[in-house]
């Protein structure tokens, strides 16, 4: 039941006031519309994991779902949920609460790749999930190179290429920040290969 003064909405789901909305909480209410068992291999893609990082407004109207190999024939999609099978690499997942999330390099690598309008919107959301996941184009271009015969690559590098970016880049700096720069800051901190995004308060780290 909503009470209003003291909730907000998160998605479908609403909050208590007192809650700060961040990744754990967007992944929360995302897991809360999946069925029963859904949960398990599922990997929040594309828009969703924009919307989980906080580099979307508003929550997608049909959340992209991955899975891997045998899972995607498991699962359906609904009016909310589009089911993907994706491959996955070392370093392609964090994890937001009880859902996996591709990393912004993986976000970055399939939005540019599969979103089939591109607009000023775009390059400019783009450029939020460079400066979000502090990547270079080193590391772009060597994701992009991984996969052999990966689909739709030129088209990947073209919009990429709108961003300006220099070809030495930044050095890398491997810190998911400026999450809610209202209220706090996520760090990725490795745990058995999957990087895990731990709460830290924003006092202790200038957000960008």
């Amino acid at each position: 039941m909503r009470l209003d003064g003291e909730t907000f909405p998160v998605d479908a789901c609403y909050s208590s006031v007192d809650e700060i909305e961040r990744p754990t909480l967007r992944a929360a209410a995302l897991a809360a519309i999946m069925p029963r068992g859904a949960i398990t291999g599922a990997i929040a893609s594309a828009a969703s994991a924009l919307w989980i990082y906080g580099l979307r407004t508003s929550a997608p109207r049909r959340h992209v779902i991955s899975y891997t190999g045998t899972e995607r024939a498991r699962r359906a999609g609904s009016a909310r949920l589009l089911i993907r099978e994706i491959a996955v690499l070392p370093g392609d997942l964090v994890q937001v609460g009880a859902l996996s999330v591709t990393s912004p390099l993986r976000t970055l690598a399939d939005i540019t790749r599969l979103c089939p309008v591109w607009s000023t919107a775009q390059t400019a959301m783009l450029r939020s999930l460079v400066e979000f996941g502090r990547l270079t184009s080193a590391e772009i271009q060597h994701r992009l190179d991984a996969q052999p015969n990966l689909p739709y690559k030129r088209l990947a590098l073209e919009r990429i290429a709108m961003l300006g970016l220099g070809s030495a880049g930044a050095d890398p700096v491997h810190v998911v920040h400026a999450v809610d720069s209202a209220h706090g800051v996520q760090n990725p901190v490795q745990m058995g290969g999957v990087a895990h995004l731990e709460d830290e308060p924003a006092q202790r780290q200038a957000v960008a």
